[in-house]
Formats: structure tokens, C-alpha cells, sequence
């Protein structure tokens, strides 16, 4: 169920989780976009759009910027051509086609570490900044321009890293085997195993004590969202920091 705001903008009925999807899912399935998919947003329970996340392209300076939209495909085909490209922007609606929000890289450059999101009348809603690991853990900041908290969001819970330390030990012995077994039947029998670090993210009000102020999370598991309790997350906030890690979790991470 999606929040309804009041007469001030807030929140007055907790939304629901949410999932971030292709709104042709069988070009994703196949493992090839379809030329002029966008991202959709679905709540739990509902084959129904909540809100729609078209990509653009934004030429020229401040004075005169030309807006293009681009597909996925084309995203795809300039990342595997040496990845120049500059990051799109992120154009949100709502199931009806009425602007909810845009998120536009502060950098032209294909991945950016700061992005500005502003509403339909083109009023700040927040910044959202991407801070790569230096040792396998980035994160996510979400900044409210109205000066509040920073939420920010780790990658990995602390559960899931305690389960990928203790289980590295049996994965390697696994890997070692598969990677032998492949060699002697020259690929034949066994395909290498892989494996990934924890991609679960929580996002957490700053200072808030252990395992509270969550107010956005994302489950690999489930690889779906929420606003668990009644975080004071807006509507907007919450889709636009879920499309881009949408975006970079697919495309980049």
C-alpha cells in the first residue's frame, strides 16, 4: 500500500515494500534488453505501477540543456563500448505519467559519486551521494536538503558479513575443487562456482544506536524494499535512492 501525503507533504499511512523491475521483464529474464524499457516501480502484493523511472540523457550547460531520453539498451551498448558515457539522470512519475522527481549526477562521468534529487517544481528533495570500499564495504548517504540526519546505508548487514566471513573458508575449499575438476574435464563436467559479498543494505538515520533507525532496506534474499516501522522517509526519497542502487547494482556493482 503506498503512503498517502497530507495537505504539509508528510506521510500520514506507512507504504508497503516496493521492488525495482523492467517494465518488459521478459528482456530481462533473457538476459538482453528490449530498446524502450524503463525501470518500474511495483508495490508488494501488486502487479500494478506505483511509479515509472525513465532515463535521460542531459546535453549542454546550464543555460541551455537539451534532455534526451535513452533505453537501457542504449546504456548497455555505451558501457560495453568503453563506458564514456556520462550517467543518465533518472526521471520519475507517477502511474499516470505526473512528474515525482529527478535525480541528476552532480559529474558527467559514467559513474558518478553524488547525485541531486528535486521534486516536480524542481525544488531540492536531498542529495544522494555513492562512497566506493576501500575494503569491500561502500555506502550509500542520503543528505535531506532541509538539513536533517544523513541516512546512510552500508553495504552488507552486519549479520550477512558475520555469515560470509565464517563460511569464506568452505566456499574456497569448494571453489578449489570445482576449479579442478574443470581443468581435468576441460570445463565439461563442472562450472567454476561464484560468489559474492553480502548486498543486502539497511539504511540507518546517522547516530542512531545498533539495530534502530532503519528507514530503508533492501534484502538481496527478497531483492525487494521497505520502510520498515514508520521511518519518516518520503515517498519520493525512497524511490529515487532505490532506482539508482537499482541502477548500480545491475550496471556497475
Amino acid at each position: 500500500m503506498r503512503a498517502e501525503r497530507s495537505g504539509g507533504g508528510e506521510e500520514t499511512e506507512m507504504a508497503a515494500g516496493f521492488t525495482v523491475d523492467m517494465a518488459g521483464a521478459e528482456g530481462m529474464r533473457a538476459g538482453a534488453w528490449t530498446d524502450g524499457e524503463e525501470f518500474v516501480i511495483r508495490c508488494d502484493g501488486s502487479e500494478e505501477t506505483a511509479a515509472r523511472v525513465r532515463l535521460e540523457a542531459r546535453e549542454g550547460d546550464r543555460t541551455a540543456v537539451e534532455i534526451r531520453p535513452v533505453t537501457v539498451a542504449e546504456v548497455e551498448a555505451g558501457l560495453r563500448a568503453g563506458g564514456t558515457v556520462p550517467h543518465p539522470a533518472l526521471a520519475l512519475t507517477d502511474a499516470a505519467g505526473a512528474p515525482l522527481a529527478t535525480v541528476r549526477p552532480d559529474e558527467r562521468v559514467p559513474w558518478p559519486r553524488r547525485f541531486t534529487v528535486t521534486d516536480a517544481a524542481g525544488q531540492p528533495l536531498c542529495a544522494i551521494a555513492r562512497a566506493p570500499s576501500r575494503f569491500g564495504r561502500g555506502h550509500w548517504r542520503i543528505i535531506p536538503a532541509d538539513g536533517g540526519p544523513h541516512l546512510v546505508g552500508r553495504d552488507g548487514t552486519v549479520a550477512g558479513w558475520a555469515v560470509f566471513v565464517m563460511l569464506l573458508p568452505l566456499w574456497l575449499v569448494l571453489f578449489t575443487s570445482s576449479l579442478l575438476v574443470a581443468l581435468l574435464t576441460f570445463g565439461h563436467v563442472a562450472e567454476l562456482l561464484s560468489w559474492s559479498r553480502p548486498q543486502s543494505v539497511a539504511w540507518r538515520r546517522r547516530g542512531a544506536p545498533p539495530w534502530t533507525g532503519r528507514v530503508l532496506t533492501f534484502s538481496h534474499l527478497r531483492t525487494g524494499y521497505r520502510r520498515p516501522g514508520r521511518a519518516p522517509l518520503d515517498e519520493r526519497v525512497a524511490y529515487a535512492q532505490a532506482a539508482l542502487h537499482h541502477f548500480s547494482r545491475t550496471h556497475h556493482d
